[in-house]
């Protein structure tokens, strides 16, 4: 979806695509590493990682080098280290509920991708931008035409 937006600016040296550029910074999406840190905030997503360490999963590889779980929620547990753990042990496909053979501390450290955990209070979660409002906008032209795609 494409929406046409008027945008007043000062008068000023700064061309304006770079002004509207600019002045969209603070509403993108990103995460660490990608925008300032002063503009992210704790993400809290500690729910998830319990729930894929206390499911009874079912992992089976496949053919490919692939592999399918079942049993439970996956969208956190690091794959190619689970693989690397059934290639260890030797079985082509391993029943495991985490929570039997480790603390959940150590199943963070060693299947759990893509969370951090908070400094403070260890929660699991993401620092995220609070105010992203667009997936992305692209500034062209010698007027600065702006085009905002929004998230919802």
């Amino acid at each position: 979806m494409f929406a046409l937006a008027h945008v007043i600016l000062p008068f000023s040296d700064t061309l304006p695509a770079d002004a509207i550029r600019a002045s969209l910074a603070p509403f993108q999406r990103g995460q660490r590493g990608g925008l300032p840190e002063g503009w992210l905030s704790f993400h809290e997503e500690t729910k998830a990682v319990p729930e894929g360490y206390a499911a009874q999963l079912t992992i089976t590889t496949q053919g490919s080098g692939g592999m399918r779980i079942e049993g439970g929620p996956t969208w956190y547990i690091r794959t190619k280290k689970v693989l690397d753990e059934m290639r260890r042990r030797g079985p082509r496909s391993w029943s495991v509920r985490f929570a039997d053979t480790m603390n959940i501390n150590e199943f963070y450290d060693r299947f759990s991708k893509g969370l951090d955990r908070h400094p403070n209070t260890g929660a699991f979660g993401r620092w995220l931008n609070p105010l992203r409002r667009w997936d992305w906008w692209d500034s062209s032209g010698t007027l600065g035409d702006v085009r905002v795609e929004d998230d919802v």
